[in-house]
């Protein structure tokens, strides 16, 4: 009984495998021909999958660098000229000659494929796709986009053709926003047409996105304003920083000149330096609030200590030091506010250069600040043991020494946090740890230095110009003349101020620094202090700061 099922299943599969073997030779005899012709008709070819690049945000979360897809436009010669009579809708497509394209497909007819025009957008890439034509093909890539053009550009930075990073963040975080390209297999036919995606081979990895500090409202304000006075003042280039107060995150930051990063550039120019933090300059008399915390410390001064001007000049060995006029005897507080040369000399030759070093030293000057921006310059500062006494009456009021705008802010950070030190970072929330606060002076020392600062400006003081309507501003003014060929010009000079803001219950700290003006104000007080002015009460308005 179970021997006939054996044989009954045994007959079956018999049967069919006998009819696998007729079918098989069917195949290889009777159509070999059209299954070689699929085979060589068809091929399998891994493409590239390129990864956009991520994001770079405002600390309110606002775009300032993003990736837009694009298309770059590539075909058959061979292809391509068989289709001539659609060869004229493509020129026009791609907004070239018909000769020119005409050209370039004759002269390179037997190359497999060549490039017609790269980085066209999606919409002319659908317009070419609808044509049909055989042998065109489009590679995808990403072109990178930035919404606040040059109002942001010496922060944010721009990528170079093949999206990498050439200045700015852009620059120093590339490896986290360039992600990794992934690949995947495609069918195509003898014609180089993609009949059909298949696996990937890899996945394409997004980068991280990167959220600075920048608020994107402030920095509109910091660029127009700093544009209007380098304009006005015909200057050759100027710098704004704004920080905030509490934290030491950099709000705003801005150069004049500028440029446009969305614009082609081929070469590095002149406008593409972040000034604020790759050029250094000699401060002037913002130095002389750090002179008289010097002095302070030293308990040989406070701010109603009198120092004798008379009679307005003073020669230290075959230097001459004058004040516009004699000022005849003078405290300390109005030393700083009128700005006098012959009082601060005089101050800081008491106290010696090794104790002024020492408080520069503590408040950042002659290191780089490290906020995370590329080409951080250390500035200068000198060592006491190669110093004479001229050196050291310069150096009391700005002289012989450099910093960047950005070392000049951050060194005001000691005022604004009473004493204590914050570091600077242009990353939004890097510095939310407490314990990256340090101190550094006394704020019982502070308190009084930014009373003096505060003097500086109401009317009588050199930087009444930066004063702002319902809050009180503890700022320094300072002018420096330019060297040209190795000496002093008394034809160029630069303008600074710096302030704090509100004194008492700080909120920010501004630096503004304009270059070589030259319409006939120079001064700290009448060039530079307007635009703390005008930048510092919009600033407040817009983080809705009450008078």
């Amino acid at each position: 009984m179970k021997n006939w099922r054996f044989y009954l299943v045994s007959w079956v599969l018999g049967v069919f495998f006998l009819f696998l073997i007729a079918r098989s030779g069917y195949l290889v005899f009777a159509d070999g021909d059209r299954l070689l012709s699929q085979g060589n008709a068809r091929s399998i070819r891994e493409v590239n999958i390129p990864s956009p690049r991520a994001q770079i945000l405002d600390r309110r979360g606002q775009p300032l660098a993003v990736s837009t897809p694009v298309y770059s436009v590539k075909a058959s010669p061979k292809n391509l000229l068989a289709q001539e009579e659609k060869i004229r809708m493509v020129a026009a497509t791609l907004e070239i000659s018909n000769q020119t394209l005409l050209k370039v497909l004759r002269e390179d007819i037997d190359k497999p494929f060549v490039y017609l025009k790269k980085r066209v957008s999606w919409s002319v890439a659908e317009e070419l796709k609808a044509l049909s034509l055989e042998g065109l093909t489009f590679d995808r890539s990403y072109k990178r986009y930035y919404p606040l053009g040059e109002v942001a550009t010496h922060v944010v930075g721009k990528t170079d053709v093949d999206d990498r990073g050439i200045e700015g963040i852009e620059l120093s975080q590339n490896y986290s926003l360039q992600g990794k390209s992934g690949s995947r297999a495609i069918l195509i036919d003898r014609k180089g047409n993609a009949i059909q995606n298949l696996d990937y081979v890899s996945l394409p990895v997004v980068g991280k996105d990167i959220q600075l500090s920048l608020d994107s409202r402030l920095q509109y304000v910091a660029y127009k304003e700093l544009k209007s006075a380098v304009s006005a003042h015909r200057a050759s280039t100027g710098s704004l920083v704004i920080l905030e107060a509490s934290s030491g995150e950099i709000l705003a930051m801005v150069n004049q000149p500028s440029y446009n990063p969305n614009a082609k550039v081929t070469t590095l120019e002149r406008g593409m330096k972040n000034r604020s933090v790759t050029d250094s300059y000699a401060p002037g008399s913002t130095v002389k609030p750090f002179v008289a915390l010097a002095a302070i410390i030293d308990r040989q001064f406070q701010a109603d200590t009198t120092i004798n001007t008379s009679p307005g000049f003073l020669r230290i060995g075959s230097k001459l030091i004058q004040d516009p006029r004699d000022r005849g005897i003078i405290s300390l507080q109005e030393a700083i506010q009128k700005s006098s040369q012959v009082a601060i000399v005089k101050v800081a030759g008491k106290l010696g250069s090794t104790a002024i070093l020492e408080v520069l030293k503590r408040s950042g000057f002659g290191r780089k600040v490290d906020s995370g921006l590329p080409g951080e310059v250390s500035g200068f500062l000198p060592d006491s043991s190669t110093m004479g006494v001229i050196d050291e009456a310069a150096l009391s009021y700005g002289y012989g020494l450099t910093v960047s705008p950005l070392q000049l802010a951050s060194s005001y950070m000691a005022f604004a946090g009473m004493g204590l030190a914050r570091p600077v970072s242009i990353i939004k929330g890097q510095n939310e740890m407490a314990t990256k606060t340090k101190r550094l002076f006394e704020s019982s020392h502070i308190a009084e230095i930014n009373s003096i600062m505060a003097s500086v400006t109401k009317p009588e003081g050199t930087g009444a110009l930066a004063a702002v309507r319902g809050f009180e501003v503890a700022g320094k003014t300072g002018t420096i003349r330019l060297v040209s060929e190795d000496r002093y010009d008394d034809e160029r000079h630069a303008a600074w101020f710096v302030g704090v803001i509100p004194v008492r219950s700080p909120k920010l700290v501004i630096v503004v620094f304009v270059n070589e003006p030259k319409a006939g104000l120079n001064s700290g007080g009448s060039v530079a202090a307007p635009v703390f002015a005008r930048v510092a009460e919009r600033s407040l308005q817009i983080l809705g700061v009450a008078r």
